[in-house]
């Protein structure tokens, strides 16, 4: 006999509760994106589901269940791990930390852990709703060295179309149309870093995550490196930058004239020059030489 409506969301949530133990088997947890692939997306299967778990350092996460990164959190424990870990290594108490493109707030969560009171963590998130997860996120967990930013970041400032995501996948917004998957664009305040970080005394990382809008954000931060050189952690994935009219290339070149050098990040969250190390992992890091 099927569930009635009223019995469905109990037991998608029971059920979430049993995959979430059953993928913390290694045999299993291998599965995961398969089933993903095969089930759990096409059939919506967590549509609707919401978990509260703890995450590294005590933190507190909300997690919606139908979309990709809270999802992916969930069943296996944690997402883009090697970033993570590199932040963990790389941070001090006192740093100061850009989060551009901050979606739900995982980086700048552990940022904020990392640089302590006396660090700060600006989270630039312009998607209404990832940045209402991301808020809420910060009150959870009594965060006061987090300052959220409900704006975008690029060459130019002014008011400029986000392209939405499509369900299900928070982490596709851009201001750049690379995929006919998003959707209808909202109108959000967009700035650029020279401005926004002329009065801060020191920027010691920054997090760029915007799909295929990084080298115009780049653009609008030469003074930034060039005074502060902070460490970079950007995304970059060729589709993406492609679709966006711009290549791995010219990030390199136009950072290589600011005196970066690229790395790549292993799977203890280390740098390295092997780019057999980095497979899997999209993010690569630039440090100032």
């Amino acid at each position: 006999m099927l569930p009635s409506p009223e019995q469905l969301p109990r037991l998608k949530h029971l059920l979430a509760s049993a995959f979430r133990q059953l993928f913390a088997i290694p045999y299993f947890k291998d599965k995961y994106f398969g089933l993903y692939k095969r089930v759990f997306r096409p059939w919506q299967l967590f549509n609707g589901v919401h978990k509260t778990v703890r995450y590294r350092h005590g933190l507190l996460l909300r997690l919606h269940l139908a979309d990709w990164i809270p999802q992916h959190l969930y069943f296996l424990g944690d997402y883009e791990e090697r970033g993570i870990l590199f932040l963990e290594q790389h941070l001090r108490p006192g740093h100061v930390v850009l989060d551009v493109g901050a979606n739900m707030g995982l980086y700048s969560l552990v940022a904020s852990k990392m640089v302590g009171g006396t660090g700060q963590v600006y989270a630039f998130e312009p998607l209404p709703a990832n940045a209402d997860l991301l808020r809420e996120h910060i009150a959870i967990n009594r965060l006061s060295n987090v300052q959220l930013e409900q704006k975008a970041v690029s060459n130019v400032a002014g008011l400029m179309p986000l392209y939405t995501p499509p369900p299900n996948n928070s982490g596709m917004a851009s201001l750049r149309r690379y995929s006919d998957e998003l959707g209808a664009p909202v109108q959000v305040e967009v700035v650029t870093l020279d401005a926004y970080a002329e009065s801060l005394p020191a920027v010691h990382l920054i997090k760029l995550d915007i799909e295929g809008g990084e080298y115009q954000a780049l653009l609008g931060m030469q003074r930034l490196l060039a005074r502060h050189k902070p460490l970079l952690m950007l995304e970059l994935q060729p589709n993406i930058l492609g679709a966006a009219s711009q290549t791995e290339f010219d990030i390199r070149q136009l950072l290589s004239a600011l005196g970066y050098r690229q790395y790549f990040v292993d799977k203890q969250g280390r740098l390295t020059h092997d780019t057999a190390a980095g497979v899997g992992f999209h993010n690569v890091v630039f440090v100032p030489a």
